[in-house]
């Protein structure tokens, strides 16, 4: 549930985005209007070498996991952070909000906002133990609401009844804790009536103060997370707002979301390429990407960034598999909890990023500082590397037995990180991976190789899929020929990536969770066009009682097979069928263990890895 895998595409200005991206492409912005350079100032920021910035971004790399905060008023309500507000949303993505420019409600929140339990030190606690590195926090979302103490704005945490600046405090946990701090702060602004009105002048007056306050008042800044924004490219005055950054925190690292209002005509010694340092695809795990920097932000319940005290909770197994699959596509992962109005972290999300932790604990350098590959991430697992190490995350074995690519390398040593035995050996055709059952690891059967020179030279290697006839639908495009059917209240997918399409991403480690108190879900398929199939597998820890598989022909249905309580993985087998057209009929009577990690479906003579 919660996240895809495989699917965006992380790239700089410089890489073009992969088919298939789900990298934002801001479409509320007039890409027609691009903005001019700009008078030249006299400030220099001249181009980097690939050399320098890697060296900038070097910890950034090295980190790979950090925690994403959106906090504010709206956890009162446990409403989505600005989403939450039922007002106009001036030139954004919502063609149908409301008709007024108030929610007299959401607005009037933050007098009421005393989280007196907060405690800034606690929080850098609960990443520090969950393995994390950074903290990137909500200053601004879309609301206009401030975090932090500003002479711009009345409407912030300075006119609550808390009244404690929360960046600031948050900032000083950090720079004592160790762990780096960046600043989110959203260009959009729902509440101001300035915005983007007369060219957008005055609100850019108060944007680029609170962007000074943020990067002048709170000490180091390590990055600065912008999100998207609306109107004309030339509305936003791109030059200044890079000089604006740029002058006061010269190293700081900036994703690429305003990368798109870079101007299209240069300026001598001016590199705005600076504000495009990496890419942030969201709900969804990059693909592999070694030439640009990224970062997968993803939430960690039920598709919603700010507080959702009934919210779903990803499980220990998302969770690893979101960083597993973001590290080994040679990227971060930002993972986000939204706090309770009192303050505090929820207790069951503490403990979920503390259960991770464990495992970094201990198997942390097959993570931090590694580079993603050689093998690409796939069905069968993930690879990271160091040096002339290369750590095999296994997710599945075929008996004993995994079969890989060859590597092109010579192999000096293999030790499975867990403790057992295991065997490597490799030929022309194959990397060949041996271990018993008995020191199988339920979700990662961690095995390092020591090569005889640096992996990193290693060309990545794609590794084939399941087979399945079905996994082209975890793609984006794909998603519009899948209909589901249910006796649960419909769920509102918008932002949640917790569809159907995760049964069918090749991937042992996302699910789909149906809509709650579902008993009976149908799930109908357009295959584009008939396909041959006589095999089906299914992983659902042992939650249904029925999974009947019906294809159409003509206008009637055909019954073509069932699995009776289908529990881990369980393969059907059943006579010859061609049909474009496949409804999949699930039922339980256990509606709150409804979760499906995989179904996929195979033409005869298929092998079908398990």
């Amino acid at each position: 549930m919660l996240w895809a895998v495989g699917l965006g595409s992380a790239f700089a200005a410089d890489v073009p985005p992969k088919e298939g991206s789900n990298m934002p492409k801001a479409p509320d912005v007039n890409v027609e209007n691009p903005a001019p350079a700009g008078p030249d100032t006299g400030l220099v920021m001249p181009k980097e070498t690939r050399e320098q910035k890697d060296a900038r971004m070097k910890w950034f790399r090295e980190a790979r996991y950090g925690l994403f905060i959106h906090w504010g008023p709206s956890s009162l309500l446990g409403v989505e952070t600005s989403w939450g507000r039922h007002a106009k949303r001036p030139l954004d993505v919502d063609q149908t909000p409301p008709p007024n420019n108030r929610d007299d409600v959401y607005d009037n929140l933050y007098k009421r906002f005393n989280p007196v339990d907060f405690n800034a030190d606690q929080w850098v606690q609960i990443a520090k133990a969950a393995g994390m590195k950074y903290i990137v926090f909500t200053t601004k979302h879309h609301d206009g609401f401030s975090n932090f103490h500003t002479k711009y704005s009345d409407y912030s945490i300075a006119n609550t009844p808390f009244k404690r600046d929360i960046v600031r405090e948050l900032a000083d946990a950090c720079h004592k804790g160790g762990l780096r701090f960046g600043v989110y702060y959203s260009p959009r602004d729902w509440h101001r009536p300035d915005y983007l009105v007369d060219g957008n002048k005055k609100y850019l007056e108060f944007f680029h103060g609170q962007l000074q306050e943020l990067l002048r008042n709170y000490g180091k800044i390590d990055i600065v997370w912008f999100d998207s924004m609306g109107g004309d490219w030339a509305a936003w005055d791109f030059p200044k707002l890079a000089e604006t950054v740029l002058s006061l925190q010269p190293e700081i690292l900036c994703n690429g979301r305003v990368g798109v209002l870079q101007p299209s005509s240069p300026r001598p010694n001016f590199d705005f390429s600076r504000l495009n340092d990496f890419q942030t695809p969201e709900q969804v795990i990059g693909a592999f990407q070694r030439e640009a920097y990224w970062e997968s932000c993803t939430t960690l319940v039920d598709g919603q960034w700010g507080y959702k005290p009934d919210g779903l909770l990803l499980t220990f197994r998302e969770v690893l598999g979101m960083l597993l699959y973001a590290t080994g596509g040679d990227g971060n992962l930002l993972l986000d909890v939204g706090p309770m109005p009192t303050g505090q972290i929820e207790p069951r999300q503490a403990e979920r990023l503390k259960e991770v932790g464990g495992w970094l604990a201990k198997y942390g350098e097959t993570i931090y500082g590694t580079r993603g590959g050689p093998y690409k991430p796939g069905y069968w697992g993930v690879s990271t590397l160091k040096h002339n190490k290369i750590f095999l995350h296994c997710l599945g074995f075929e008996g004993d037995t995994l079969t890989l690519p060859p590597l092109g390398a010579k192999v000096l040593a293999s030790r499975l990180l867990r403790g057992g035995d295991v065997s490597v050996s490799q030929n022309d055709r194959a990397l060949i991976v041996k271990v018993e059952p008995q020191s199988q690891q339920v979700y990662d059967t961690l095995v390092e190789l020591t090569i005889d020179g640096p992996a990193i030279e290693i060309k990545p290697i794609d590794v084939p899929g399941s087979g399945s006839l079905l996994s082209g639908f975890s793609q984006h495009e794909k998603r519009g020929s899948i209909m589901v059917e249910s006796n649960g209240p419909r769920k509102r997918w918008w932002h949640n990536p917790c569809g159907p399409h995760q049964m069918f991403d090749d991937c042992r480690l996302t699910s789909w969770v149906p809509d709650p108190g579902a008993t009976e879900v149908s799930v109908t398929l357009d295959l584009g066009k008939p396909v041959l199939f006589n095999r089906a597998l299914i992983d659902c820890d042992a939650c249904l009682d029925v999974l009947d598989i019906k294809v159409k022909e003509a206008a009637n249905w055909k019954f073509v097979g069932t699995f009776e309580s289908p529990g881990k993985q369980q393969q059907l087998q059943f006579e010859k069928a061609t049909a474009q057209i496949i409804k999949l009929r699930f039922k339980t009577t256990d509606p709150a263990m409804f979760r499906v990690w995989e179904l996929q479906l195979f033409a005869p003579e298929t092998s079908m890895l398990k």
